[in-house]
């Protein structure tokens, strides 16, 4: 087996005088599943990939010494990881010094490092173990393990030595443990902590030969993706609007409002309630041309001070409500559903929003110790005990609002497909589904583990469209077709799709969080499943024509973020990847006339724009201080490609592929609008079968 001498080519090495002293840069809120967040500060080459929504505070911090080290200061069960980004080495050595600060907890790194869920990872502790396990998505499996005395406050180096299949690892000049495995070829490095530790200078060695295979595989993806890029036409600019009067966050939504066939935008601003986040109520609202003219307000727009982001979504939809051919504005605001006139923002007619539903005091204390149970106890009994599997609490309807009125969390435009009256449907956060029909009168409700949005379809085959809330089918009754009540986690998105080899048939993607990336069939039942973590955003697109399609493209956020995996219309994974950046979309995107679809990641320039379906980023957006905080891609003048939009409360930018250019002067059908805008609303984009109504 090898040792230190066999690795004596440096490749890489930190010790974190490069950063300035204080709290490593992070955001653990819900920003980032769909905002590109920028971190203030420098992070070096490092990131931090996992998140979690009870985090208050940052995890690691760089402390000025001397000497300079690097800081995990707090108890984090299952652990949190710092990754040094961009290299990935097969034949390599890994040292870190560590000095260990709690009697509990572990300690150590991560190597071949393919993702936060998909890695080797050696564990140290203070109570007399060192380990070493795979880390395979939800499985950790043991490799290796030995005693180990290693007193709190003391620091000495951890290492580990790969070469091929054959592994060992030790602390300072003693080898402790030897392996094999061929799970993971290549990966990169990264730090891992659950409890108060301080990490010095890290170092990773390699040998001539391994080096420049490492080198060799960068310039062979480098070189490739330049050849890719070629093949697609660039972003160009053709609008930029200012909004700093009237601006908002995430929240746009684009139809011909006055009936002229050219697009207009509609520019809502929200209050928070309740809570910073999660309950927003609509203050007003702003009609915007695409040459920067005002055509009407609502409210009192605010300028700005107006940059809450809201981490959920926002009860505002435009669409043919009447069907006379022009546009209606739907919203609920101050505790009441408005139609508006599309042409004027006139209030064509009002009715209450539902009073709020009450939940027995029996009901809610059972509900709170179930939920005490499975986020509190399991956890910390699933981290000391191999044997005990942690999962996602069971769901339970939330009491939501305090108020007597429901303040309302989304609208949903059912179309001219689904039987009966029902026009609009309207929910609560997690719990509670109302319809109308088109004159606001009230018709049915239903509780239900709801998840975020819908999705609508003929999944039965008569004709008509059910709607898809959460993992409850629906139709337009408000009847139970099915209902999967063994899923607990809500469905962050949703999608109904046909498949190519059953042109006949609809398939289900579910983006079930914690519960991971399921596909069913029209009854509902189980026919893939896919962990590879907690599945955020999902969008279903011909993004590899070499397939069975359409392909699902999936990105993970809560627990280890950044993950964006692609399956075919079988549930088959065929790409997965970790990127470090925020509000990855993974929307699909028209961009060239005849080639596959590409999937819009965000408007970040280092990160972001539009990637292939092999993982490549071949279209970026240019370094011209466009906004990075928003974007999203929909076909805005009906011409076959899409627009790129790109925002944030002070500006709006459009962009085009560089051979469309000119398609922003086009006219399409008068009345035309997206009317099922969500944050959480997935596009399904298959010219063969058409798209399910729901998407974004």
């Amino acid at each position: 087996m090898n040792t230190a001498a066999d690795f004596p080519v440096l490749a890489f090495e930190d010790d974190w005088r490069a950063l300035e002293p204080g709290a490593f840069p992070c955001d653990y809120s819900a920003r980032g599943e769909y905002h590109a967040v920028r971190l203030p500060g420098a992070t070096g080459p490092w990131y931090e990939p996992i998140v979690h929504h009870r985090w208050s505070h940052p995890r690691w911090h760089v402390l000025a010494g001397p000497p300079r080290v690097l800081a995990h200061m707090a108890a984090t069960p299952g652990g949190s990881l710092l990754v040094a980004g961009g290299a990935e080495w097969d034949d390599a050595r890994v040292e870190i010094e560590a000095r260990p600060l709690a009697a509990s907890g572990g300690f150590g790194l991560a190597f071949r490092y393919r993702d936060s869920r998909r890695h080797y990872r050696i564990e140290a502790t203070t109570h007399g173990s060192l380990r070493v396990v795979l880390v395979h998505d939800d499985a950790r499996v043991p490799l290796a393990r030995c005693g180990l005395h290693w007193p709190c406050g003391t620091s000495r180096r951890l290492w580990i030595e790969a070469r091929g299949e054959r592994f060992a690892a030790g602390v300072d000049g003693e080898r402790l443990l030897e392996w094999g495995d061929r799970a993971l070829a290549l990966g990169g490095v990264a730090l891992w902590a659950s409890a108060p530790c301080r990490f010095g200078q890290v170092r990773v060695t390699s040998s001539a030969a391994a080096l420049e295979r490492a080198c060799e595989r960068a310039l062979h993806t480098r070189e490739e993706r330049r050849r890719e890029s070629a093949n697609h036409p660039r972003a160009v600019r053709v609008r930029s609007l200012a909004t700093e009067e009237f601006g908002a966050g995430r929240h746009l939504r684009f139809a011909d409002l006055d009936g002229d066939g050219r697009p207009e935008i509609l520019v809502p601003q929200h209050a928070p309630l309740v809570d910073g986040h999660n309950y927003p109520m609509v203050t007003a609202l702003t009609a915007l041309d695409l040459d920067g003219r005002v055509l009407w307000q609502t409210g009192r727009p605010a300028g700005a001070h107006e940059r809450d982001d809201v981490c959920a979504d926002l009860p505002v939809q435009v669409g043919d409500l009447d069907g006379d051919g022009c546009a209606e504005v739907v919203i609920a605001s101050d505790y009441e559903l408005r139609v508006l006139d599309g042409r004027t923002g006139e209030v064509r007619r009002t009715a209450p929003t539902p009073r709020t539903p009450r939940v027995s005091a029996p009901r809610l204390a059972l509900g709170r110790l179930r939920h005490y149970v499975a986020e509190a106890v399991v956890p910390r009994l699933a981290a000391r005990l191999p044997f005990v599997s942690a999962g996602p609490a069971p769901w339970f309807p939330w009491p939501e609002d305090i108020t007597w009125r429901t303040t309302g969390d989304a609208l949903f435009l059912c179309g001219p497909h689904t039987n009966g009256d029902a026009g609009i449907l309207f929910k609560n956060r997690y719990s509670h589904v109302w319809a109308f029909d088109r004159d606001l009168r009230p018709l049915w409700d239903h509780e239900h583990n709801t998840g975020h949005y819908f999705a609508a379809a003929d999944v039965e085959g008569d004709g008509h469209d059910e709607i898809l809330s959460g993992y409850t089918l629906l139709g337009a009754d408000g009847r139970v077709r099915w209902s999967r009540g063994d899923l607990t986690d809500h469905a962050d998105a949703v999608a109904i799709y046909t498949p190519d080899r059953a042109p006949g048939q609809r398939r289900i993607a579910l983006a079930a969080g914690d519960e991971g990336l399921l596909w069913l069939d029209a009854a509902g039942k189980t026919l893939a499943r896919s962990r590879p973590g907690h599945v955020q955003r999902l969008g279903i697109g011909r993004f590899r024509d070499d397939l069975p399609g359409p392909q699902c493209m999936a990105a993970t956020w809560w627990g280890g973020r950044g993950i964006v995996t692609m399956f075919d219309a079988d549930g088959v994974p065929h790409l997965r990847l970790e990127s470090p950046g925020f509000g990855l979309l993974v929307q699909p995107v028209r961009w060239t006339k005849d080639a596959c679809d590409l999937a819009l990641l965000s408007a970040d320039m280092r990160h972001g724009g539009l990637m292939d379906g092999f993982g490549r980023r071949v279209v970026e957006l240019p370094d011209d201080g466009h906004p990075e905080w928003c974007s999203a891609a929909l076909d805005l003048f009906g011409a076959g490609r899409d627009t790129l939009v790109c925002w944030n409360p002070g500006r709006i930018d459009l962009y085009v592929p560089e051979d469309a250019r000119g398609i922003e002067n086009a006219r399409r059908a008068p009345g035309w609008a997206q009317s099922h805008a969500s944050n959480y609303g997935v596009e399904v984009r298959d010219a063969r079968a058409g798209a399910a109504r729901g998407g974004a």
